[in-house]
């Protein structure tokens, strides 16, 4: 029950929230996290379904459920993880497991609005594809300004440290992720040289 007090104060009271999630950490159980962002997952994947198919970007039938599941797991475990190494480094206040509990809280607007909204374009038309766009992007900016505020006050950080070192995580989220991409090239392309090799090597025994 008190989990469930901390999420409306999260929604409401933002910055007692966070201040109870930081003094309470240790008290607060790593399934409480995991069960919201599974819940997170799952109404990414149900607003799929449920959306009214004139308003849908995403049918059922073209999608391959990893691809959401990938969308959204990635860029929220990379800002964990990215977040984390820039407020460590620049005097930050924040734990691991704190960034965890305020991203996965933080996604309470998603979680609790995201369903609802793919149910209601069953009520809407295409010509009002901007009143849904509309909504569903002020439902993702709220998540975005509580993930802020959650930087900006369990670090005491002021308004532009945060913004800066929100910059930064982003910057070495995409460093992260070009070093990854050119490394799995580059095995590709050591992969395929190695096997060129022996099949011309085989081919050469063969000959002799």
């Amino acid at each position: 029950m008190y989990y469930l007090k901390l999420g409306l104060m999260v929604l409401f009271e933002p910055q007692q929230a966070f201040t109870l999630i930081k003094r309470h950490r240790k008290s607060i159980p790593v399934f409480v996290p995991l069960i919201l962002l599974l819940l997170c997952l799952a109404v990414r994947v149900a607003s799929i379904y449920l959306t009214h198919f004139p308003l849908a970007a995403q049918t059922p039938e073209n999608t391959n459920l990893e691809e959401p599941i990938f969308e959204l797991l990635v860029p929220l475990f990379s800002w964990i993880g990215g977040i984390y190494l820039v407020t460590t480094i620049r005097d930050g206040e924040m734990t691991f497991y704190e960034v965890l509990l305020s991203v996965s809280y933080s996604l309470l607007p998603y979680i609790l609005l995201g369903t609802p909204l793919a149910l209601s374009t069953h009520l809407m038309s295409a010509n009002e594809l901007s009143l849904y766009q509309t909504l569903k992007f002020a439902i993702l900016l709220w998540c975005g300004i509580l993930l802020f505020y959650s930087i900006l006050h369990m670090n005491s950080y002021s308004f532009l440290q945060t913004v800066f070192n929100c910059l930064l995580a982003i910057f070495a989220i995409l460093f992260i992720w070009a070093v990854l991409v050119l490394l799995f090239i580059l095995s590709e392309k050591l992969i395929d040289f190695f096997a060129e090799v022996i099949s011309e090597y085989r081919l050469l025994g063969k000959t002799y």
